[in-house]
């Protein structure tokens, strides 16, 4: 018999809280992220804001950008320390 699988979460999870402080810690400005990430600052703002949901080619250029795994961006509480 196979191992029970994990419930599945009822919500997308929320990478607006996540990217903001990950990017606070690292003192980037929305500007030089969209720079670096290839995503523009209203994206990213509205991202910030939960007000978008981003594609997961959108949070892996963030990730990349911000040099954090795909996973940091998609927890709800960054665990990251600054380079």
């Amino acid at each position: 018999m196979p191992p029970p699988r994990p419930p599945l979460a009822a919500e997308p999870p929320r990478v607006g809280p996540a990217l903001a402080a990950l990017r606070e810690q690292r003192a980037l400005s929305l500007d030089e992220l969209s720079r670096r990430a290839g995503v523009s600052k209203s994206m990213l703002s509205q991202i910030e804001r939960s007000q978008a949901n981003p594609t997961v080619a959108v949070v892996w250029r963030l990730a990349n950008a911000l040099g954090v795994p795909l996973a940091e961006l998609l927890d709800d509480a960054p665990r990251s320390e600054p380079p």
